[in-house]
C-alpha cells in the first residue's frame, strides 16, 4: 500500500467537469472558482434552507479562492469565467431546484460534487501554498436531460485550460 506524502505537496488543483447555471455560463466554458461553497451544508426547513451560520453554528460553508496568475494563464488560452462554484452531494435534476440554487447563490456559475471537500482538506496543511478549483461546463443544471450534455467538449476545454495553467511553475 502506498500513501500520498502530504508534506511534499505544495499545489492542489481540483479540476473536472460541472453543471452550469443557465444564463451565466455555456457548455464548454471554463470556470475558475473564486469561492467554493458547500451549498447543501445546513438544514431544509418549511420556510426554506438555512446554512450552518444561519442556524447559529460558527462554521462557514464557503471557502475563498482566487489567484490572478490563474486568471492570466487560463484566459490567455481561452475564455474564462471566474465566480462561485457550488459543491452539492446530489446533482440538481429539476428546474425548481435549479431556480432555488440560482436565487440563493446569485454569483454561482457552476455546481460540482467535491470541490469544498478537496479545498477544506488541503487547507489543513501549512506546506500547501496554492489551491484552485477549475471546472469545464458539460451541461446546464435543471431538468436532467443527458441528450443536452456535451462531456467530450467539456473535457477538451478542461484539457486546454489545465495545459495553460500548468505550462509553467505555479510557485
Amino acid at each position: 500500500m502506498s500513501a500520498l506524502v502530504i508534506r511534499d505537496l505544495h499545489v492542489v488543483v481540483n479540476a473536472g467537469i460541472a453543471g452550469g447555471f443557465t444564463g451565466r455560463v455555456s457548455i464548454g466554458d471554463i470556470v475558475l472558482a473564486d469561492l467554493s461553497t458547500f451549498a447543501d451544508l445546513g438544514v431544509r426547513t418549511d420556510d426554506g434552507f438555512l446554512t450552518l451560520r444561519e442556524m447559529g453554528l460558527p462554521q462557514d460553508s464557503g471557502l475563498a479562492l482566487g489567484d490572478q496568475r490563474l486568471l492570466d494563464r487560463i484566459s490567455a488560452a481561452r475564455q474564462l469565467a471566474s465566480g462561485e462554484v457550488l459543491t452539492l452531494a446530489c446533482m440538481t435534476g429539476t428546474e425548481r431546484d435549479a431556480a432555488e440554487l440560482a436565487r440563493r447563490y446569485p454569483r454561482a456559475l457552476a455546481e460540482a460534487m467535491e470541490g469544498f471537500a478537496v479545498i477544506s482538506a488541503s487547507r489543513g496543511y501549512d506546506n500547501v501554498r496554492f489551491v484552485a478549483e477549475v471546472r469545464a461546463i458539460s451541461n446546464i443544471i435543471g431538468r436532467r436531460d443527458r441528450s443536452t450534455w456535451n462531456i467530450p467538449l467539456a473535457f477538451d476545454a478542461l484539457a486546454e485550460a489545465i495545459s495553460a495553467l500548468l505550462g509553467a511553475p505555479l510557485l
